[in-house]
């Protein structure tokens, strides 16, 4: 389907027929297709972009660049019914984060442990200081997230990195944090 606000010669989105806009971020595909920003954002729960720290430098692997156009047409169409299967393994949660690494500072005697867990946002968004719940090993524990003010909201498929502190929390590589 052609967009009908798109310029003569520009090119547009072989998924949605939206203009391809490289000041919004277009994906590439493994087949040499471009997918617009709008098509990447919704995919993303399904083709994470990783990001990894090593030796100090940030190295990114993206699962779209593995996919091709004909996988990504099937695939669109499914997204919704993929964040429903999710939500409802995870309470019917707003928001979803899977956590794959854990750092720890100590506490004090009078200051509670502070963790910091890098990992992905499946579904949904996570604000500053928002209330969530840490999903452990079977128990749930209400954590209050922390951030820097001038960080905009955590949004799904992105590599991201939480913090929250609280004494007696255990968190392990694996676990779940969601909003409710």
């Amino acid at each position: 389907m052609a967009n009908k606000r798109s310029k003569p010669g520009r090119e547009l989105c072989p998924v949605c027929g939206r203009a391809l806009l490289p000041a919004e971020g277009v994906g590439a595909l493994a087949d040499g297709s471009l997918l617009c920003s709008h098509c990447v954002r919704k995919l993303r729960v399904m083709y994470p972009l990783r990001e990894d720290f090593v030796k100090g430098h940030i190295q990114r692997s993206d699962a779209l660049n593995q996919a091709t156009l004909e996988t990504v047409r099937e695939q669109i169409g499914t997204v919704s019914a993929y964040i429903d299967g999710l939500r409802a393994q995870n309470g019917g949660s707003n928001a979803l984060f899977l956590v794959e690494t854990v750092e720890a500072e100590r506490g004090g005697l009078l200051k509670p442990p502070c963790y910091s867990v890098r990992g992905r946002v499946l579904y949904g968004s996570f604000d500053p200081m928002d209330r969530a719940v840490l999903l452990h090993g079977g128990t749930e524990t209400e954590i209050e997230l922390e951030i820097d003010l001038d960080t905009q909201e955590w949004k799904s498929g992105r590599t991201w990195v939480l913090r929250f502190s609280g004494k007696g929390l255990e968190v392990a590589p694996g676990d779940r944090i969601v909003r409710r």
